[in-house]
């Protein structure tokens, strides 16, 4: 798949591929809401700690998702809430989890500048909508 251009905005650095986006170096968010998982996870593509997650080199994800747009305030959170997701879809986080994700997702979004009403719209979007996606596929 080609590799269009790699770009840097709020710290994470990545390529825009023809169906989204591929991050071109590993990223580390560091938060103290990671300590509420109690979860010491790595696997391929992500880690998990006490303090941090840290996100691989290559991982890809589709950007912020839903009748959005993908602003450069949105990368960095759509990222992290991706790969939070995906952790709770393969059973490395469980179900429980996911309101911490979207208070990381929600957390992410403010640093990066975005305002409080779309941040607040987008989070109330993710608690609403999100279960399904966070699901593990054999799940009803």
């Amino acid at each position: 798949m080609e590799k269009i251009e790699c770009r840097e905005v709020y710290g994470i650095s990545y390529w825009k591929i023809p169906w989204k986006y591929e991050l071109c170096s590993t990223y580390d968010y560091e938060s103290p809401a990671f300590a509420k998982f109690d979860a010491n996870v790595k696997k391929e593509w992500y880690e998990i700690g006490q303090d941090s997650m840290v996100i691989s080199e290559n991982y890809a994800w589709d950007g912020p998702s839903g009748p959005t747009l993908d602003t450069s305030n949105a990368m960095r959170g759509s990222l992290i809430h991706d790969a939070l997701y995906q952790a709770i879809r393969t059973g490395d986080l469980l179900m429980k989890h996911r309101k911490i994700a979207d208070k990381i997702f929600r957390q992410v979004l403010k640093e990066d500048g975005m305002n409080l009403i779309r941040r607040n719209l987008w989070y109330w979007c993710v608690r609403r909508f999100g279960e399904k996606h966070a699901r593990p596929p054999d799940s009803p």
